[in-house]
């Protein structure tokens, strides 16, 4: 009875991990996270793919792309702690349920949880200081904390020497300490 028991129980976990490693081994492949299509034929994310394969890059995930050659979407998007890949699992799963049910659409807006600033931080733990920009200006550090997807946009067109910054949310980012700033302001480039 007991070996009866110890097998019920050993199973279930033993496919549960086979099957995340599985699954883990497939998103690392190109073109998997592009694999689903939407109504119509249209591959999931497929402007996100057109824009981030694009040469010369024309998005920071494209620029990452670009320079690291081996760089694919779980570079960013795996979550880099145990509550973040839980949270990633969690709406994969629930991702693949609505997909199969048919209630599956372009995602609008993505949890931080997919990009988190600890996945900016595995290469970028040293930030340009640059004098009179946000991260060389002294009061900012180590003060102000935001998010670094608040500022820099990863796939959506952007100005590779401006560092992809979006100027509409850098403005929005700003205005919560500094209440003056003009709405027709303009950030140096």
């Amino acid at each position: 009875m007991l070996k009866k028991t110890v097998i019920a129980c050993v199973v279930p976990v033993v496919f549960a991990i086979a099957l995340y490693g599985g699954s883990e081994a497939l998103k690392g492949r190109p073109g998997f996270c592009v694999s689903c299509h939407l109504d119509g034929g249209t591959p999931l994310h497929a402007e996100k793919n057109r824009l981030f394969m694009q040469d010369p890059p024309v998005n920071l995930a494209g620029l990452h792309r670009n320079k690291l050659k081996e760089f694919g979407c779980t570079a960013c998007h795996s979550g880099h702690s145990a509550e973040a890949r839980l949270k990633v699992a969690l709406e994969e799963m629930t991702n693949t349920f609505s997909y199969f049910f048919r209630k599956f659409e372009e995602p609008k807006k993505l949890d931080a949880a997919f990009m988190p600033d600890a996945s900016c931080e595995l290469c970028h733990k040293e930030l340009p200081r640059k004098p009179n920009r946000f991260h060389g200006i002294t009061a900012h550090q180590p003060k102000v904390k935001a998010p670094c997807m608040v500022c820099h946009v990863a796939h959506a067109r952007g100005r590779a020497d401006y560092y992809f910054i979006d100027d509409g949310k850098l403005l929005g980012a700003c205005k919560k300490c500094h209440a003056n700033i003009p709405g027709r302001f303009e950030f140096a480039k």
